[in-house]
């Protein structure tokens, strides 16, 4: 699952240089309020577009779910559950395969965080996640959520190629600056870039993305 952000794309990476998978990439357009997800799109395009030719094919997709419509939109890696569910079960009909596993990027400053005032694990909500993939999977037996082993943002930054770091989108609120998106500079994703930038070498360190207003 791609969301265009650092840690699907260290993932994707990951398994296009390390394995010889079969890869089947999905990005789902979360619109919410937000309004985040163009900017996301773009971002999307850009690291599909660079990862096939400078690494090798891979099956693509996209879904849009809209809670435009509402305040409270709930945790995005439910939504974006749900539809893993569904890749899963059009596997079979579309590649007359099954998928084996799948696969989301987290790093490990966001493996927790605090909900109602106490620290909840990521291995707490995985059962929560599971089952949203298998609500939608059904009938078929779910495949499993692999993830890969948990390591800081500003390392997945720094194995990637910098051209390809540098299409990665990471503002949760971005702003329009004249005819493009821009960075907020104050979400809590924002935030965390502040620090993993400051880790980083010129070399490795990506500025922040201008994204154009389509």
């Amino acid at each position: 699952m791609l969301s265009g952000g650092i840690d699907s794309l260290y993932s994707l990476h990951h398994l296009l240089t390390t394995t010889t998978d079969e890869l089947w990439v999905h990005h789902v357009h979360l619109i919410n309020r937000e309004g985040r997800h163009r900017a996301e799109a773009q971002a999307c395009a850009d690291i599909v577009a660079w990862c096939r030719a400078h690494l090798r094919p891979f099956r693509y997709t996209e879904s849009t779910i809209d809670h435009s419509a509402f305040e409270l939109t709930g945790r995005d890696v439910l939504s974006v559950a749900l539809e893993a569910g569904l890749i899963a079960q059009n596997a079979w009909p579309t590649a007359r395969k099954h998928l084996d596993r799948w696969v989301l990027g987290y790093c490990l400053e966001e493996s927790e965080e605090v909900v109602a005032g106490q620290t909840v694990s990521a291995s707490n909500r995985r059962a929560v996640i599971e089952t949203a993939v298998h609500v939608t999977a059904h009938p078929i037996a779910p495949p499993p959520l692999a993830k890969l082993p948990l390591i800081p943002k500003h390392q997945e930054l720094e194995a990637l190629p910098p051209a390809l770091a540098a299409l990665a989108w990471t503002c949760r609120t971005p702003q329009v600056q004249g005819s493009a998106f821009v960075e907020c500079g104050t979400c809590k994703t924002c935030l965390l870039m502040e620090t993993v930038r400051a880790k980083l070498t010129p070399e490795t360190r990506p500025l922040p993305r201008r994204v154009p207003v389509s």
